[in-house]
Formats: C-alpha cells, structure tokens, sequence
C-alpha cells in the first residue's frame, strides 16, 4: 500500500513541477488511484471481514483429510505414484557417503 501511495505523489509531482509528459503523468495518477481502491478493498475483504478465518479451518480440514487418507495399495497419497518427496534419496545418498 505504500508502494501505491508513493506512487501516487510521485505521479501529482510529475503532473504539476516536472517536464515529463503531462498525459503520462495524468494516467499514473489515475491508474495509481485505481490500485490503491483496489488494494484497499482486498485488504477490507481479506483482513477485516472474518471471513479469511473461515476459509483457513476450510483449507485445513480439506488438506488434512487428504493427506491422512492412504490409496488403494495402502500408501499415503503422496507416494502413491512411487515418489516420496526425496526422503528415499537423502537416506541413500548419506549411505553411499559413509
């Protein structure tokens, strides 16, 4: 949000004291503008409506149900296709170093 309103000053300096194109200048402002509204709505919907709380126990209770359901053949979902993330790796490689 800083980013926007500095932005935003930079845009009302060029506009009124620099050489730069006032058009160029006139169109940062207003794009400028626009963000920051647009940023400032996202932050009241995300942060200030509860509703970011309801999404999280949402997103927890869906990832932790599958991640402790196992497949078909009896192994966690993530090895499933025979990958385990690296694990089998870094205990071969540390064997091979011994």
């Amino acid at each position: 949000m800083f980013q926007f309103v500095t932005m935003l000053a930079q845009s009302a300096y060029c506009w009124r004291y620099s050489p730069y194109p006032k058009a160029l200048s006139k169109l940062l402002f207003f794009y400028m503008q626009t963000l920051l509204a647009l940023f400032a709505q996202f932050y009241v919907q995300k942060y200030n409506s509860g509703g970011s709380k309801r999404g999280a126990k949402e997103c927890a209770r869906v990832g932790g149900g599958l991640a402790s359901k196992a497949g078909a053949d009896g192994r966690a979902l993530g090895q499933a296709n025979g990958h385990t993330h690296g694990d089998d790796v870094i205990a071969a490689v540390g064997k091979k170093a011994r």
